[in-house]
């Protein structure tokens, strides 16, 4: 069906006339944005005029126009989020159809393509710039494209050279971009048809369209200087001449073509085309089961304003309109107008009132005069200089005539020096409270833009100021999220007839942790190395019966995954979502260092720094065992042998905590007996010293004996709990006897240390013995 011009041009003037005044609001807004923001009546009387000498008019002085552009500061913060947030796309499967199941491997792929095509477009970009424009103005427009894949100049011809990508579209003018007046979807979705205009140099428009759609010659190329000059006059949107240069204007028409048919629901349940059943049986259905459907496919042509025939055309693989509308915030309906509005439209006021008072505070201030003078006349004559110097210079004698030709001998008084204090409290209060009206009709208040107040010192309390000046923008950040979805699902639609059209192509995908991988679509293949490798019958390819042919995989894209069996959702960038996740592990590591033997190679896989893969690697050694088995086997860790590595390990804490404890009590009791020894040898009784000795001692041995024991008993129980506990865990068979082992020598040695301590038993007896030598000494 060829396309009717005559509606196409019908439907661009209906956009003109109907988004004349908002593209005209918008224009403002844009304009106020960038510092013009004193209206031009005023500008031209604050410029001054020139005196009139032969009327008596004095001069009057240009007065100042100062702008501080407190709007714009607020206007780039929320710009900023909306560039920190880094919207990204994922899939989740859905089954909204009853259709055939989506497999994982279908949905790492789309994924895959997805986050390719928003690195390599730069996707980014043309979302915050649409954004931008909402933020200001109200309303930002970003769109889909597709474009032949960039192949090297000495590659060779081969399939490849036909291959096509998805890539995001960004409006540098968004004023050329309209949608259908009719639609109501904040994100344009429901839009029947749109326009791309621009504004195209003659010499462009030669070279890029020297024939039309149907092949035939482009005749305007021929028209003379006197036509185009007539076609300024009768087609003034369309054609412009301005100091010889001519220009036209070229637009993309985007439009849905419609195919109406028939079904029938029949006495089975089955549906069925209307054209495939005989008359006979069709009579017989009743109205009720029968309905129309209308097939519809996206066409895309470009017209100017005279041919009429488009200079090209094409269908478009997609199913819908490839051009997103990104909404500031929408206006309830009052009148005949859609209206939109962003961030500075609301502060207009508020900031053009700042601006006044500012002006007129410098001019008062600064620009006043320091000082006035009142004298009779010709009390200044011959010392005109020296007073007038006075207001901005220091001098040190003023001089005056105190008599003048008009009063005659009498005596004059000095001149009066006459002061003025402008009203600068006044100029301050008020310039205050406009500054509070530009953070309330901006929706920034000052705990946003970092002056919180200091008297508020609660942390807590400061989050919740931030968080309640967050929920007064967040309207931009959510119709901006509504618009990156809807653009997901476009992308998501153009996958399989865009990469998916020829088996066998090699694609590079994005996985989740950022890293390319090539894969082909298709076809079964197996990896060798970074490569894929086809299996088939062809030359060059792997025979089904090579070993690995077993190992073979396949992408595919199906129609499935495009016909609403894949839900779109918004999310975090892959690049923000993995730094993020990096940032986590690192802050529990530094918490709890013992984690390390947890996930500590994470901290390496998750991070950008060069040879994080090897340093991932060999953290893995250091990991537990039972989560080294289950890295290698594929399979989650074994929690129960986990479980009884750790209650081991407890007991044996537990063991050499009782054993500190009683080696500290040897080393005080050993101490105690040789102070107690070294008191007695200087004492004069050492007789009883001695004997108090021997006692303590006696009592230290026994209470050595009961200690050592019930030492012995705990240890025999701990052993026989450990022995147990490692019948269930074979890999730590090794480990536990070198526990075990030196529980033994602990053993040994407190063994050596009571048969010391009835040494020194034995000792202290001989010193009783000698007790009568002692005495005659």
């Amino acid at each position: 069906m060829a396309v009717d011009l005559d509606l196409a041009r019908a439907r661009f003037k209906l956009w003109r006339e109907a988004d004349q005044k908002q593209l005209k609001r918008e224009e403002e807004d844009c304009e106020f944005y960038d510092n013009k923001q004193w209206p031009a009546e005023i500008l031209r009387i604050r410029q001054g005029t020139a005196g009139n000498s032969s009327s008596s008019v004095p001069a009057v002085p240009a007065r100042p126009c100062i702008t501080v552009n407190k709007v714009k500061d607020r206007v780039r913060h929320v710009l900023n989020e909306i560039l920190q947030a880094d919207l990204g796309l994922s899939l989740v499967p859905a089954d909204d159809w009853g259709g055939p199941t989506i497999n994982e491997d279908e949905i790492e792929t789309r994924e895959g393509l997805i986050r390719r095509i928003q690195r390599d477009s730069k996707s980014q970009a043309a979302i915050s710039w649409s954004g931008e424009r909402a933020t200001i103005a109200g309303r930002g427009y970003f769109g889909i494209m597709t474009k032949f894949v960039d192949a090297p100049a000495d590659a060779p011809l081969t399939p490849a050279h036909f291959d096509q990508e998805v890539v995001f579209r960004r409006f540098y003018d968004q004023r050329a971009v309209g949608l259908d007046p009719a639609h109501e979807e904040p994100d344009g979705s429901d839009a029947e048809w749109a326009f791309v205009r621009t504004f195209m140099p003659w010499e462009q428009y030669k070279a890029d369209h020297p024939r039309l759609a149907n092949g035939q010659k482009n005749q305007v190329l021929s028209a003379s200087d006197k036509d185009f000059g007539e076609w300024v006059r009768e087609l003034p949107e369309w054609f412009e001449l301005q100091k010889e240069q001519k220009t036209l204007l070229v637009v993309e028409y985007w439009y849905y073509e419609y195919s109406p048919r028939d079904i029938v629901l029949l006495d089975d349940s089955s549906v069925m085309d209307a054209e495939l059943i005989d008359a006979e049986t069709l009579k017989a259905i009743p109205d009720e089961r029968r309905r129309t459907v209308y097939d519809k496919r996206v066409k895309m042509c470009k017209i100017d304003g005279r041919n009429e025939t488009p200079l090209d055309e094409c269908v478009w693989p997609g199913r819908y309109i490839p051009i997103i509308k990104v909404l500031g915030e929408e206006i309830q309906p009052y009148d005949q107008q859609k209206r939109a509005e962003g961030m500075v439209r609301t502060a207009r006021d508020s900031q053009q009132a700042f601006n006044y008072l500012i002006s007129s505070a410098v001019e008062v201030i600064g620009l006043g005069p320091k000082a006035r003078f009142m004298a009779a006349a010709g009390q200044f004559e011959q010392f005109e200089g020296m007073w007038d110097a006075s207001v901005t210079r220091t001098i040190q004698r003023l001089e005056y005539n105190a008599k003048t030709p008009a009063t005659g001998d009498v005596i004059l008084p000095p001149p009066q020096i006459l002061g003025m204090e402008p009203p600068i409290q006044a100029m301050a209060m008020m310039i205050t409270h406009f500054d509070a009206a530009i953070a309330s009709t901006t929706g920034i208040p000052d705990p946003m833009m970092g002056n919180v107040d200091p008297a508020v010192r609660s942390g807590k309390a400061i989050h919740a100021l931030l968080d309640t000046a967050l929920r007064g923008t967040s309207n931009y950040m959510n119709n901006l999220v509504r618009s990156v979805q809807y653009a997901g699902k476009i992308v998501n639609d153009l996958l399989k007839p865009i990469y998916g059209n020829r088996p066998g192509r090699l694609v590079r995908m994005v996985t989740g942790e950022s890293d390319t991988q090539t894969v082909m679509l298709g076809q079964p293949h197996v990896m060798q190395g970074d490569q894929p490798v086809p299996v088939g019958m062809a030359p060059g390819q792997m025979p089904p019966s090579h070993p690995q042919a077993a190992q073979a995989k396949t992408y595919e894209l199906t129609d499935a995954g495009a016909n609403g069996n894949i839900a779109v959702k918004v999310s975090k960038h892959f690049e923000t979502r993995r730094e993020q996740e990096w940032t986590q592990i690192a802050e529990l590591l530094a918490a709890n260092p013992q984690r390390d033997q947890l996930y500590g190679d994470l901290f390496f896989k998750y991070s950008d720094g060069p040879g994080n893969k090897e340093l991932a690697e060999r953290a893995q050694f250091g990991l537990l065992p039972q989560i080294q088995q289950a890295i290698q086997s594929g399979k989650p860790p074994d929690l129960v042998a986990m479980q009884k590595v750790q209650a081991q390990d407890a007991i044996i804490k537990q063991m050499q905590q009782v054993i500190e404890n009683m080696q500290r009590k040897i080393d005080a009791k050993e101490t105690e007996s040789a102070a107690k020894l070294a008191q007695a040898e200087m004492d004069n009784s050492t007789k009883i010293a001695v004997a108090q000795i021997q006692a303590g001692a006696q009592q230290a041995v026994a209470e050595m004996k009961e200690t050592m024991k019930a030492l012995n008993q705990q240890v025999e129980q701990n052993f026989e709990r450990i022995r147990l506990t490692l019948e269930g865990v074979q890999e730590h068979r090794l480990a536990e006897k070198e526990h075990i082992h030196t529980l033994e020598t602990q053993r040994a040695q407190h063994g050596h240390d009571l048969h010391q301590l009835a040494h020194e038993h034995e000792h202290e007896m001989n010193l009783a013995a000698l007790e009568p030598q002692v005495e005659t000494t």
